[in-house]
């Protein structure tokens, strides 16, 4: 809306515009604000940012990953424990960039290479598959690690 404040003549020729946006619920704008925090602060897009996602994990470093439950059900059964309702935010105690390494392996396509992974991030990586079950991944690292 236009205000008669406006102190200098630039002001008065571009009065200052009130956005319309349609409601929004919490959940929702939580998640969004996070994921905007994510890319300007961190800079980090992770592989698995799913748009019509129904689950959404945060990591312990604030980095959201958006996912499917029926993959998680699927390829990761220690997940389900942490599968509360339908939109909430659950925070996981990994850092996003080893959840990063692990959710990509839950959908078809190409799995992030790991034969030259640092062996810090592998062992955060393995650590975090065996906490939720993720078997194919554990076995990777397994292999990886000997």
């Amino acid at each position: 809306m236009y205000s008669e404040e406006c102190s200098t003549p630039e002001d008065q020729e571009n009065p200052p515009r009130r956005l319309e946006t349609p409601p929004v619920s919490s959940d929702r704008c939580v998640s969004l604000v996070l994921h905007h925090i994510n890319e300007l602060t961190q800079g980090m897009l992770t592989a698995v940012n799913a748009c019509d996602a129904d689950i959404i994990f945060k990591s312990s470093d604030h980095v959201v990953f958006h996912l499917h439950r029926k993959n998680l059900e699927v390829q990761a059964a220690g997940f389900l424990s942490n599968i509360g309702k339908r939109g909430k935010i659950i925070t996981l105690e990994e850092d996003g960039s080893t959840l990063d390494r692990l959710f990509p392996y839950f959908y078809p396509g190409k799995n992030p290479d790991i034969e030259l992974l640092p062996y810090e991030d592998l062992y955060k990586l393995a650590e975090c598959a065996e906490k939720y079950q993720a078997f194919n991944v554990m076995s990777m690292c397994k292999t990886r690690l000997k």
